[in-house]
């Protein structure tokens, strides 16, 4: 299992240059700059998480430095092709920390999310898009510029932010009580022991 963890991560962050220097439209510098600044973050966010793995009592992981890699691409898509390298350096090292302890709050909660979806996915999503609005800048592209430049984009990236997640809560809060009181939306704990690999698709890893 263990190798198969940390390829995942390898094929998915080989696909996400494609989708983050792609959005350019086309060959050209900014897609190149996108590009460049897709990697310096995911490398950045890798190395702050095994150090921070270290730095809590633990040792640095192959799947910890995946885990890295993965919220360092997930906070630079929103501002791959409007910030400068160094904000983009910036991006893996404050936005790091934040997935990494709520990684480790959400352990301690016992929620069930196995793939950390929301620690890696939403955290990261989040810090992006607000540092996004603080780096930006019309040196890279059309941008309007970020609050680190006098400029009101901080303020609309978390309203953006702030709707997105009250969208995406209360209409997964309305489906999933939908299924709940129709369909249901939990297994048996014996099927779930099983794997629901086994149990709902008749496979076996």
């Amino acid at each position: 299992m263990f190798p198969w963890s940390c390829l995942a991560p390898l094929f998915c962050g080989f696909g996400w240059f494609g989708f983050n220097a792609g959005s350019a439209g086309g060959a050209s510098p900014l897609a190149s700059h996108a590009f460049f600044n897709t990697q310096l973050t995911a490398a950045t966010a890798g190395l702050v998480w095994i150090t921070l793995e270290k730095l809590t009592g633990g040792q640095p992981s192959a799947p910890g430095l995946a885990s890295g890699v993965v919220a360092g691409l997930v906070a630079i898509t929103p501002g791959c092709g409007f910030v400068h390298y160094y904000a983009a350096f910036l991006f893996g090292i404050l936005a790091t920390p934040v997935c990494f302890f709520a990684q480790k709050y959400k352990s301690k909660l016992g929620v069930d999310d196995t793939l950390d979806a929301f620690a890696l996915h939403g955290v990261g999503g989040i810090m992006g898009s607000l540092l996004t609005g603080l780096f930006a800048t019309k040196d890279v592209n059309f941008a309007t510029g970020g609050f680190y430049y006098g400029e009101k984009l901080f303020g609309l990236q978390l309203l953006g932010v702030t709707v997105s997640a009250s969208f995406s809560f209360f209409g997964t809060l309305a489906i999933m009580l939908a299924l709940k009181y129709t369909i249901g939306v939990r297994i048996s704990e014996d099927l779930e022991k099983e794997g629901i690999d086994a149990s709902e698709h008749g496979a076996k890893l």
